[in-house]
């Protein structure tokens, strides 16, 4: 169950635009930029909903709302990347933002429904490196891959 920041929602007259990776709601257009994970080398913006009431939300993942899909915690290696998890059909946000969009709706799980954004960065599937060290400084930058953006769900 994630908190519920009513103390800044309730300030705001406008609804949040999307959720970051810990269910904190942000107002301003969303950018790998705005993450919470500023170590990230993916995120992605997936419309996800509440499992009880339908509710949507636009919320964002990142390795910091996937360690545990993404690395191997004993040998602390990656064994997956997010752009796996959207191909697999296995992308999992968890509860959806604490609103109280329903009255089991801070406990429900959610259903991911479709990917609005897929970003990456370049050096992590090896581009821009060559013997373990970057060349490109490009490589470092988020890039958009429309080919990720794609229906989970109906």
């Amino acid at each position: 169950m994630h908190r519920n920041y009513r103390d800044i929602t309730d300030l705001i007259s406008e609804e949040p635009r999307w959720y970051d990776e810990n269910a904190v709601p942000r107002y301003c257009e969303y950018s790998p930029k705005a993450i919470a994970n500023i170590y990230s080398q993916e995120t992605a913006l997936v419309l996800i909903k509440c499992q009880n009431c339908s509710m949507e939300f636009k919320v964002a993942f990142s390795e910091r709302n996937l360690q545990f899909e993404l690395w191997d915690m004993a040998t602390k290696e990656r064994k997956k990347n997010l752009s796996d998890l959207i191909q697999d059909g296995s992308l999992h946000y968890g509860d959806p933002p604490n609103i109280d969009c329903c009255g089991a709706g801070p406990t429900m799980n959610s259903i991911p429904i479709r990917v609005v954004e897929y970003w990456y960065k370049p050096v992590l599937r090896g581009e821009g490196v060559k013997d373990r060290q970057i060349i490109d400084m490009d490589a470092l930058n988020f890039q958009r891959d429309t080919s990720l953006e794609i229906v989970l769900r109906d």
